[in-house]
C-alpha cells in the first residue's frame, strides 16, 4: 500500500515555481542541485495527486439538459407588413415572422458526481441551477455512455438536487462511488481539488486551496460556502472539491465574474443532509422556528463581550419560538450546544 504525503508532503508543489526561479540564478544553481531530497519528495507528491484524481474522477459525471424556450423575434422594419400583404400568398410564409413568437432548443451542461448505488439506481448529486426547468436531462459517463436521468428531487434554497439513473447502464457502477468528506473538519489553506467538466471539457483537474470558509455572496437563502482558490468555470458547477485524503468537501457552485481565484463551493455536510431529505421525501422538509434574526455587529458584539451570535429582531406571534420564550432583544449564541 503506497504510503499517504498529507499536507506538509503535498504543500512543496507550492514551492515548485520559487524553486524553478532560483534555479535561473546562476549563484543558486548549485545550492539547488544539492538539494538531492527534494526531487523524490515532489515526486512522491506529484504520484499522490494522480492517486487521488484517478481514484475521484470516475465517479464524475457530464450533465446536459435540454429545454424548449419561447423567444420573440424583433419588430418588423417599417412597411414590411404592407409589403407582405402584396405577396401572394404560398410566397408569404417564407418571409419571417417578426414580432411573432417562436420555440427555441436550448442545451446546457453541467458536472455532478455519484454519491450513492443501490441494487436498482445510481444517484448523483449536481446544483439545481444546473438541471432546474430541464425537459429533458442526460448523463454522460465516461467519454462514450449517455443515459436519460430522472430528477429525484431538488432544493433551490441550497442550489443542491439528486438524480438517478438505472445501474444496469453504469459500468462498474459500485466502484464509482465518491467518498464523502467531512466539511466541517476543513480549515483556511487546505489543499484542494476540483474535478469537472468547464466548458464540456471533461475531467479537467485544478489544484489550490482552501481561501476561506463560511462565505454568503448572496446567490441562495441558505449559504455558507467554502471559498477557494482552485480554478472553477462554467461547467464545473455540480463537480466535486476533494481534500487531499480523496474525499469530497464540497460542491462547486459559483464563481464570480471577471474575477481570479475566487470560486465557492456547497459544503459537503449540507449536501448530505439535503441529499437524504430528497432520497427520503423528493424534497427539503425544514422546521419552522419563527424568528428575525441578524448577526452581531462589531461594536455590539464588543460592547458584549462577545465573539459571536445573533441578536432576535422579532418573534412571530404563535411561533414556536414565541411558546419556547424567545423575545426580541434576545441573543442566540448557540443551537443545540453549537455556536
Amino acid at each position: 500500500m503506497r504510503k499517504f504525503l498529507g499536507t506538509k508532503s503535498l504543500a512543496v508543489i507550492l514551492l515548485g515555481s520559487s524553486l524553478l526561479g532560483f534555479a535561473q540564478n546562476p549563484t543558486l544553481k548549485e545550492e539547488v542541485k544539492t538539494t538531492p531530497a527534494l526531487t523524490p519528495v515532489l515526486s512522491q507528491a506529484q504520484e499522490e495527486l494522480h492517486r487521488i484524481i484517478n481514484e475521484v474522477a470516475p465517479s464524475v459525471v457530464t450533465i446536459f439538459t435540454y429545454k424548449e424556450v419561447k423567444v420573440i423575434e424583433p419588430f418588423s422594419p417599417p412597411g414590411f407588413d404592407e409589403f407582405r400583404k402584396l405577396l401572394p400568398p404560398d410566397l408569404r410564409d417564407f418571409l419571417p415572422f417578426f414580432g411573432q413568437p417562436k420555440v427555441k432548443k436550448e442545451r446546457a451542461l453541467g458536472s455532478g458526481f455519484i454519491f450513492k448505488v443501490d441494487d436498482k439506481w445510481v444517484y448523483i448529486l449536481t446544483n439545481n441551477h444546473v438541471v432546474a426547468k430541464a425537459q429533458k436531462i442526460v448523463v454522460k459517463i465516461g467519454r462514450l455512455k449517455e443515459v436519460t436521468a430522472e430528477l429525484v428531487g431538488a432544493d433551490p434554497k441550497t442550489d443542491l438536487a439528486v438524480l438517478k439513473i438505472p445501474k444496469k447502464e453504469v459500468p462498474d457502477a459500485d466502484k464509482r462511488v465518491a467518498k464523502l468528506g467531512d466539511s466541517s473538519k476543513v480549515r483556511v489553506g487546505d489543499l484542494v481539488i476540483a474535478i469537472g467538466n468547464p466548458f464540456g471539457l471533461e475531467n479537467t483537474a485544478t489544484f489550490g486551496i482552501v481561501s476561506a470558509l463560511h462565505r454568503r455572496i448572496g446567490l441562495d437563502q441558505y449559504e455558507n460556502f467554502i471559498q477557494t482558490q482552485a480554478p472553477i468555470n462554467p461547467g464545473n458547477s455540480g463537480g466535486p472539491l476533494v481534500n487531499i485524503k480523496g474525499e469530497v468537501i464540497g460542491i462547486n457552485t459559483a464563481i464570480i465574474a471577471h474575477a481570479q481565484g475566487l470560486g465557492f463551493a456547497i459544503p459537503i455536510n449540507l449536501a448530505k443532509w439535503v441529499a437524504n431529505e430528497l432520497l427520503t421525501y423528493g424534497k427539503v422538509v425544514r422546521g419552522w422556528l419563527g424568528v428575525v434574526v441578524q448577526e452581531l455587529t462589531p461594536p455590539i458584539a464588543q460592547a458584549l463581550g462577545l465573539d459571536h451570535g445573533v441578536i432576535v429582531l422579532k418573534v412571530i406571534p404563535g411561533s414556536p419560538a414565541q411558546e419556547g420564550g424567545l423575545e426580541a432583544g434576545d441573543i442566540i449564541l448557540a443551537i443545540n450546544g453549537k455556536p
